[in-house]
């Protein structure tokens, strides 16, 4: 993605999660051949690429609405892999939240009819939808049991040589001098149990290794808002749609919402 002196991250018009068209990701760069790149524990990635129109940018990207995390920004006991883990709680009271849920569950059933195409190719061998439902790791999280907590979508956030590749702003924050500095020794502080933020996240590739398969899902940048106090935040409006569901434009009226922590 392009960027600017003035603005943080200048995004597409149609990074709106409401209206990711499967249709559109280019499926042609999914089959191991020249594009595939060996990762560490036998696991292999394979680039995805989305065909936006009128935009400088190809990886399949979306815009989360304001939302709660109850972990915050935490790690595994080996303090190098580090996750965000998005709470789908009253999506069912929450229009946006649940559109932004129901696109993450279209993506995995996408990967699974893929992966049930190319099973051969991807693992050597043909595989059932079964066998292949029970090796995929979701975007969409589950609770064991099932019901007892609300779903989550994993954001996987590992930082590079000790770098988190992600920027942290306040909100309506304009330029790169309003960055909130997010490191390995503040990172708890700056995104703490219980954060409400706005995510901007790419799914830039597709992994997969002998016994399981995925998406890729990285946070590029975080909107943190405060916890406890009236903020305003840009939403999207019905009206930006038209009869038949078409995109006209990104509504970026302003509305009201209380965030308890």
């Amino acid at each position: 993605m392009s960027s600017s002196s003035s603005s943080k991250v200048d995004q597409p018009e149609d990074t709106s999660f409401r209206y990711i068209d499967l249709g559109r990701i280019d499926t042609k760069f999914l089959v191991p051949n020249e594009n595939l790149s060996h990762l560490a524990n036998n696991t292999e990635c394979l680039y995805v690429k989305y065909e936006y129109p009128n935009a400088i940018v190809d990886s399949l990207a979306t815009i989360t609405p304001v939302v709660f995390l109850p972990f915050g920004l935490s790690n595994y006991e080996d303090g190098e892999r580090w996750s965000i883990d998005v709470s789908f709680y009253k999506m069912e009271e929450n229009k946006v939240l649940e559109r932004l849920y129901n696109v993450c569950v279209a993506l995995d059933d996408w990967l699974l009819e893929l992966a049930l195409n190319n099973s051969e190719r991807w693992f050597g061998k043909k595989k059932t939808r079964d066998v292949l439902l029970d090796r995929m790791t979701r975007l969409v999280r589950e609770s064991k049991p099932p019901g007892k907590y609300a779903p989550t979508l994993k954001v996987h956030a590992n930082p590079r040589q000790k770098q988190f590749q992600f920027k942290v702003y306040p909100p309506n924050s304009a330029t790169e001098e309003d960055e909130i500095k997010c490191t390995l020794e503040n990172a708890k502080t700056v995104l703490p149990k219980k954060s409400r933020v706005q995510l901007l996240l790419t799914f830039p590739s597709v992994w997969f290794s002998p016994n399981s398969f995925g998406w890729s899902c990285r946070c590029v940048q975080v909107t943190k808002y405060p916890t406890s106090i009236v903020v305003k935040r840009p939403v999207m409006q019905d009206t930006d749609y038209d009869e038949d569901g078409n995109f006209k434009r990104l509504g970026m009226d302003t509305a009201e919402e209380l965030c308890e922590g």
